[in-house]
């Protein structure tokens, strides 16, 4: 199974290809999600496009967002039953914006609530450990028995400055962005708590119902260093909760 592929990429033997409508070429389909595949029909692949958008609606209440191609199939086929070994999968692109893209230009991967992927995913790595493998989704946690009273708390700073930023460009507020991602892992792992990672998931993604943005920020170039470390780190802080065994 293969995601948003290049239009016109050949389809391969035994492949079942998931495009979103946009990358499928067809904007205008009642379907998220539009399925391919030379091994089954097109009544199998119609049923699993509805399915798929049966799973979009379900995720999208739980996350505020859209899912990702990515995130819709799998839950679709956890509900109907499959066992899966998922790969190249981690649920991570890069916030990384290029040096020259306009300001006005989003970043593609800003469109998906990424935490709050990566939490259901957690969830489900949990809930069906029997039929998901998912190994791509670990990311390397640098924690060597560190103490938590060693490290300040930098949750409550972070949902101050990006609330307070929220639709009001400040260059003070920039700066104490680039100070929060300069914070170590070991402190977001140690302080972090669902509720606070969770109230966070609505600063690092664009909303598709809005042609203004309050995360201004996620259109800096200059910024985006700082916002894909933050990132990284909230996702490294999940998996610390989900997985503290593995953070001695």
């Amino acid at each position: 199974m293969r995601f948003n592929l290049a239009p016109g990429e050949k389809l391969l033997d035994r492949e079942i290809r998931i495009c979103n409508r946009k990358q499928a070429g067809l904007p205008d389909s009642p379907f998220p999600f539009l399925a391919s595949s030379l091994s089954f029909s097109p009544a199998w692949c119609e049923a699993l496009q509805q399915r798929l958008a049966e799973s979009a609606l379900a995720l999208e209440g739980e996350q505020s967002c859209l899912p990702s191609a990515g995130l819709a199939t799998v839950h679709a086929m956890l509900q109907m039953g499959w066992t899966l070994q998922l790969q190249r999968m981690p649920l991570r692109p890069s916030m990384l914006r290029a040096t020259g893209m306009s300001a006005r230009q989003p970043l593609p991967a800003a469109w998906h609530n990424w935490l709050g992927e990566r939490r259901l995913a957690w969830q489900w790595r949990q809930t069906q450990a029997a039929r998901l493998r998912w190994p791509d989704l670990l990311l390397a946690l640098p924690i060597t028995g560190a103490d938590k009273r060693a490290h300040a708390n930098p949750y409550p700073a972070l949902i101050q400055c990006l609330g307070q930023m929220a639709g009001k460009p400040s260059g003070a507020g920039a700066n104490r962005l680039r100070e929060l991602a300069a914070v170590s892992t070991e402190a977001w792992c140690l302080h972090a708590e669902h509720t606070e990672l969770q109230a966070l998931e609505s600063f690092f993604y664009l909303r598709r119902d809005s042609t203004i943005t309050p995360n201004w920020w996620l259109y800096r170039n200059d910024l985006s260093p700082c916002i894909d470390r933050l990132m990284q780190c909230l996702m490294q802080a999940q998996q610390f909760l989900a997985m503290p065994q593995r953070c001695d």
